[in-house]
């Protein structure tokens, strides 16, 4: 473990390293993002990652399934940590599926970086679409800010942040179209987990995410507890998955 947990701390040094974060700064924040990501923002991503890393150890190593596999959605710069973590320490396969775009681009080169100083093959971005038909399946599923993207569903975005009519809102948009993609993706993405299994996502996504999993006859288990997502500060929570009895 001691040796995982080193390759760990290379992989991220040498990922955290490789990225433009100005460049970055400036696809999430398009007035004034070159210093979107100053050090404070980075150091503050990289410690709410460590505790979700923290968390799925605990979560997932207990599982003991061969293979294990993870699938992130829709994620980006705040779960880099996450994702090295499952990799490489839990030595798990993690899955990434994302829209294409210069974030995929840059992220996938800098786990390219990474893999020397890490010791290991390290996981891609995939642009595809989610194939719930098509194996392999997974314990994990991370499903955070996906439907509150104000780029992807800004409708949506505006309704799951109660933000419809308030100067803080997105506009524009398709409600009803929207909420159908959206419910789709997460069909689509739910249908892979095999139970027992791990589903982390936000208080905003969990009742469509919860009606997809319902529709699968799984039933969703939400913890009192929530964490802080790293970027967004959205609550995030690591639902337990199991079959409807």
């Amino acid at each position: 473990m001691n040796d995982r947990m080193m390759a760990f701390a290379a992989g991220l040094s040498a990922m955290n390293e490789a990225l433009d974060w100005n460049a970055l700064g400036d696809l999430y924040c398009h007035d004034g993002g070159g210093s979107f990501f100053a050090d404070e923002q980075r150091e503050a991503i990289q410690d709410s990652g460590l505790l979700f890393a923290g968390d799925l150890g605990d979560k997932l190593g207990s599982f003991g399934k061969h293979p294990a596999r993870s699938l992130y959605v829709g994620s980006g710069v705040a779960e880099i940590v996450p994702i090295l973590f499952e990799s490489i320490v839990l030595a798990r396969d993690v899955r990434l599926v994302n829209i294409a775009g210069p974030e995929v681009v840059a992220l996938n080169a800098a786990f390219e970086a990474a893999e020397g100083p890490a010791g290991q093959k390290l996981p891609r971005f995939k642009t595809d679409p989610i194939d719930p038909d098509i194996a392999p399946r997974i314990d994990h599923l991370w499903f955070v800010s996906v439907l509150t993207d104000p780029e992807a569903f800004p409708a949506l975005h505006d309704q799951l942040y109660e933000r419809q009519g308030s100067a803080a809102a997105v506009g524009g948009g398709h409600p009803k179209a929207e909420r159908r993609a959206a419910f789709e993706l997460c069909l689509q993405a739910a249908a892979k987990l095999t139970p027992p299994a791990i589903l982390t996502t936000t208080d905003e996504e969990l009742p469509m995410l919860t009606r997809a999993c319902a529709d699968l006859k799984l039933d969703v288990h939400a913890p009192a507890t929530a964490r802080l997502s790293g970027i967004v500060g959205d609550a995030v929570r690591h639902c337990q998955i199991r079959p409807v009895q």
